[in-house]
């Protein structure tokens, strides 16, 4: 059996140059010189891959999240300034010194991801314990049995009726 005609290479020939004689193994398939080589082009994106999608402008009276954000915090404070989740019972009023723990606080109960355009919407938003929220979002059964006094009933009722009014949005702005 031939050997490939590269310096140390000992594979098995694979194909033979037509112009040279030397046979080449499947590596080395690139040094022939009978093959025409394929013109090389710059990597150019698609048009279509490299714009984005037109997404509708839907106004909710906030330019960001973090607007909304205070703007909810502070209509959920009692009359004793205290926040608190409807959900868990427990006091929220001590995140706000860390400003990373205090945005966790800030749950959407249908995801920005798969409903963009209530991204914004206040009514999408729940001030929640951030150990509520992370069960919400990426928890499993198991780790809402270990919390039994939490009411995530109601959360998954808030989500599907969340889910219903945001298709009935997009039908009555004729986006469906």
């Amino acid at each position: 059996m031939r050997a490939c005609c590269v310096d140390n290479c000992n594979q098995p020939v694979w194909g033979t140059d037509k112009k040279t004689r030397e046979g080449f193994c499947k590596g080395h398939q690139y040094k022939r010189t009978d093959i025409k080589k394929p013109e090389r082009k710059p990597f150019k994106p698609l048009a279509r891959l490299s714009k984005k999608k037109p997404m509708h402008k839907i106004d909710w009276g906030f330019t960001s999240q973090v607007d909304l954000f205070m703007d909810l915090w502070e209509k959920e404070r009692n009359e004793h300034g205290i926040v608190v989740c409807k959900y868990s019972g427990h006091q929220l009023n001590g995140y706000e010194t860390d400003i990373k723990r205090w945005l966790c606080c800030f749950a959407h109960l249908i995801p920005k991801k798969n409903y963009p355009l209530f991204k914004l919407n206040p009514d999408n938003i729940r001030i929640v314990l951030p150990e509520f929220h992370s069960i919400v979002d990426q928890g499993t059964l198991e780790d809402r049995k270990r919390h039994p006094d939490w009411n995530f009933e109601e959360w998954d009722r808030e989500v599907i009726e969340m889910k219903k009014q945001y298709i009935e949005f997009k039908k009555q702005n004729l986006l469906a």
